[in-house]
């Protein structure tokens, strides 16, 4: 058996003759003395200098076919930075769309744009995108050979202008904005974008198949960079804060803070990123929701530090930023330790961050080298004695140190493998992770395989615990037809939570999807996606049977830009669920699940935009009927060229749901039968005042009830029986409130005023409230926390102000 599936594998990575790459096109840059006027309007000589890059295709919705209109792009670079300019033909410049958005948007709203491609490596699996919009907003990317990093930033300088034939733009990216080599004479992979909003165009320099999952992954050539110097990348952003905040008990204080982020150019390709004393305060508040389920919620991360550059540190997946700064490791344990007549009177949510640094780069070769640390203090809850008054501390955590090193190596076009280490030490512990991670393909990496595998080791004075995982991914990922096994393992001791994210363990998941793509526009069709997974779960410890499922997705887009994409999922037999009882070995059986959902979205280049969706969900049985329904509701209205409003609704009803409620002294396991209900709006309003300059406010409601109508007792078989000793009250009514409003000013280039008022209030009650006007109106009345702010930013580039 291993032999066929050696010769399988075998075949699948020299099998590319029928899938060879297509022809890149050459660019030739040429040096100039003296740098034009960034002034949005070519005017300048300098110009005249350089070649005409021409003769775009499109990219969609008609791939490989001539664009509506033409665009003309012309390179230029000297000792300190590469210019381009670019000329975007229309013939009805006044239907050109130019909606403001902030920095950073996917630009979804209505705007042309721009965008700028470039790899100094030319390894095919990373670069840079810089995009500028027809309102001259910017946003910039870090790329990579699977995913693209929206929150990686540097600053650069652009300009636009619209004219009677079409608009203008002109870029200005300073070499300390890219990595290169110090080669004498250097070639780039690059490529152009330009879109049409209101056509839904997008063409492109270089043509890029349409069968490539990421658009990105063909490029042509800038060749005659000659005598350039990696530029000295040295910037300090120093920052002031001041809050004004009030408490449940409605007691105001106020406190002051500062810090500086540094970002320093070891050499040519490494940079060193720094944040001392940070301040995450004015980061958008947590969706946070009714938690009935025995896992984790995993939470975004929304602090620029841990977001900014950290593709590379996502490799191997043992990663989670959030744990820096969570919840004190031992903060649950402090009642557990109270002396008799003592209660809590402060027990810290999060651990305070000293700082945090990250190393990254690559080497002359290509190869990516990473390394990331931070520090947090000690954290200390305090209690009293009642009696007496003495007060006294007791360590919730102690001073944590987090480590990461990464090591990402190619191996050719886009193929690499990858080495990780996360490390985590506090007093008298030590949790190491280490990876590795492999993608390993054709040229184009339509056939390949892709895996992972990592050991996890925790040491505590008494013990010490160790656990594996790995997976494994072959198949063929681009062109119309599609096709791949996966296969992973989680041994029962596996555990990389102290500072990654794994919702369980002890599982073997094994499936196998087919995918039918069709992405030429045909009939009344733009594209169709058709994919077909089947599924099979295990336990790893005992081997025992988890689940069988069996799902099929379609999705088409209509050359009106509505689209229509469907769902659906059927589990024949009895589902054995070992998590749910929270106990080791004692399975709660689940009937067999259909499920249905569908949703449509109108055309996203209207004013008024709509995004329905809706499902339902049924597991059945002789014993029980589980019936679960949901609906959601995304709006979006631009008013004018810079306001916008936006309502997100989404509701969910399930009836008869089972779940674990509590143990019995006994060692009995208490389920309860409930209905749950789940309403979340979310209200926001995005004002751009200038392409620097916007306000955001963002009001989110989540009200989620459980109502137990009945409890059972656990059985050995896996199937709950009826108590009638059992009266407990877990009924549970939940309410977060949560108002964020938002001004920032980009005032210079890196440097920003932001001024935020959050508001929050947070509910868990017995008492099921059923209507949703007296839900409201009762939330509205309780105790609530606000915090009003600024913060000021100043970026410092040392090449600049020693000027």
């Amino acid at each position: 058996m291993k032999k066929y599936i050696f010769l399988i594998i075998l075949f699948l990575l020299i099998n590319e003759s029928s899938f060879a790459g297509m022809d890149n096109k050459i660019a030739r840059a040429v040096k100039i003395s003296s740098p034009p006027k960034i002034d949005g309007i070519l005017n300048d000589d300098v110009w005249e200098k350089a070649q005409l890059l021409n003769n775009f295709v499109q990219y969609v919705p008609y791939n490989g076919q001539e664009p509506s209109f033409q665009t003309y792009v012309k390179v230029l670079y000297d000792n300190s930075a590469i210019y381009i300019g670019a000329f975007m033909q229309d013939n009805e410049p006044d239907s050109i769309a130019k909606f403001l958005s902030q920095r950073d948007s996917d630009f979804s709203d209505a705007t042309d744009i721009f965008a700028f491609i470039v790899n100094p490596f030319n390894d095919g699996i990373s670069g840079n995108q810089f995009v500028v919009s027809t309102a001259g907003v910017q946003a910039d990317y870090a790329l990579s050979a699977t995913d693209k990093d929206v929150s990686w930033n540097s600053v650069w300088f652009s300009e636009t202008s619209i004219n009677d034939s079409g608009w203008v733009v002109e870029l200005k990216i300073p070499y300390s904005a890219i990595r290169f080599s110090e080669k004498d004479v250097q070639e780039w992979d690059i490529n152009f974008f330009r879109s049409i909003y209101r056509l839904s165009e997008w063409s492109c320099w270089n043509h890029v198949s349409s069968d490539f999952n990421h658009y990105w992954y063909n490029t042509g050539r800038l060749t005659n960079i000659k005598g350039i110097k990696p530029a000295l990348r040295l910037s300090l952003t120093p920052y002031i804060s001041g809050y004004l905040e009030n408490n449940e008990e409605s007691e105001w204080g106020n406190y002051y803070n500062g810090g500086l982020d540094l970002k320093y150019g070891i050499n040519s390709s490494f940079t060193l990123d720094m944040t001392l004393i940070p301040d995450f305060g004015q980061v958008q508040s947590d969706n946070k929701i009714l938690n009935l389920s025995p896992f984790e919620v995993h939470y975004n991360e929304r602090r620029q530090f841990f977001t900014e550059g950290m593709d590379l540190f996502n490799k191997g997946n043992i990663f989670y930023s959030r744990r820096i700064g969570s919840r004190p490791k031992y903060s649950g344990e402090i009642e557990d330790k109270l002396n008799r007549d003592e209660e809590i009177i402060a027990n810290p949510t999060e651990t305070k961050l000293i700082n945090a640094t990250k190393i990254s780069g690559k080497t002359n070769n290509g190869i990516g080298i990473g390394f990331f640390n931070a520090m947090t203090r000690e954290s200390q809850a305090t209690v009293i004695d009642t009696l007496t008054g003495n007060k006294r501390n007791i360590t919730s955590q102690p001073f944590t140190n987090y480590n990461m090193l990464i090591v990402d190596k190619p191996l050719w076009e886009k193929s690499s493998v990858s080495f990780a280490n996360t490390n985590v030490i506090h007093k008298d512990f030590i949790a190491d992770v280490f990876a590795t991670e492999f993608r390993i393909g054709d040229k184009d990496f339509n056939y390949g395989i892709r895996g992972s595998g990592a050991v996890s080791r925790r040491e505590e004075p008494d013990s010490v615990e160790l656990g594996s995982r790995y997976y494994l991914t072959l198949g063929k990922f681009n062109g119309k037809w599609q096709y791949r096994y996966n296969y992973s393992l989680e041994t029962d001791s596996y555990n990389p939570n102290d500072m990654g994210f794994l919702r369980q363990n002890n599982e073997i998941d094994q499936s196998a999807t087919i995918e039918y793509n069709i992405f030429d526009p045909f009939g009344i069709f733009l594209n169709i996606e058709n994919s077909f997974r089947v599924s099979y779960e295990q336990l790893y410890n005992p081997r025992k049977f988890i689940s069988f499922r069996m799902d099929y997705s379609f999705y088409a887009m209509f050359k009106n830009n509505y689209s229509f994409r469907t769902h659906l999922a059927l589990s024949p037999v009895n589902q054995e669920d070992y998590t749910e009882s929270r106990t080791t070995g004692r399975v709660l059986i689940v009937p067999p699940m259909a499920h249905i959902c569908g949703g449509i979205n109108t055309d996203a280049r209207k004013d008024l935009f709509l995004d329905i969706h809706t499902g339902f969900t049924r597991n059945k049985a002789s014993w029980i009927e589980r019936k679960q329904v949901h609906l959601m509701l995304f709006s979006r209205y631009r008013i004018n060229d810079k306001f916008s409003v936006i309502y997100d609704y989404f509701t969910s009803k399930s009836e008869n749901d089972r779940g674990f409620v509590e143990n019995g002294d006994n060692g009995e396991i208490y389920f309860g039968l409930r209905n749950l209900k789940e309403i979340t709006n979310t209200f926001s309003l995005k004002y751009i005042f200038t392409n620097q300059a916007f306000l955001n406010f963002r009001l989110r409601h989540y009200w989620s009830t459980a109502d137990y109508q009945d409890y059972f007792v656990l059985g050995n078989d896996g199937y709950l029986v009826p108590t009638v000793n059992y009266n407990s009250n877990h009924n549970q009514n939940y309410n977060a409130f949560n108002i964020d409003l938002n001004f920032t000013w980009n005032f210079a280039p890196g440097s920003e005023l932001s001024l935020v008022w959050k508001n929050s209030i947070y509910d868990d009650g017995e008492i099921i409230i059923n209507n949703g006007f007296d839900n409201f109106s009762n939330t509205l009345s309780l105790p609530q926390v606000n915090s009003i702010s600024f913060k000021l930013l100043y970026y410092l580039d040392y090449l600049k102000f020693s000027k």
